[in-house]
């Protein structure tokens, strides 16, 4: 049986501008640098290079840049 084949309206629909379909170059930017950022802090956190570490303040500062990150990654089109 073959695909179904959507029905023609006869409708226009005019394109999106190219402004709208596209993300400024710093939201990928961002993205990274917190994923980066959030790893950076956790990694540091348990070799103890961070003032006070081990400490869950750390990690959870870490989980929150990376959570950012993700935030962030949602933006980018």
């Amino acid at each position: 049986m073959a695909p179904a084949t959507p029905i023609a309206s006869g409708r226009y629909t005019a394109p999106l501008p190219y402004d709208y379909k596209h993300s400024h170059w710093l939201v990928p930017a961002f993205m990274l640098a917190f994923f980066a950022l959030g790893l950076l802090m956790i990694v540091l956190n348990y070799i103890s290079l961070l003032p006070s570490a081990p400490s869950n303040w750390y990690l959870l500062g870490g989980l929150g840049l990376i959570v950012l990150g993700f935030i962030v990654s949602t933006q980018y089109r």
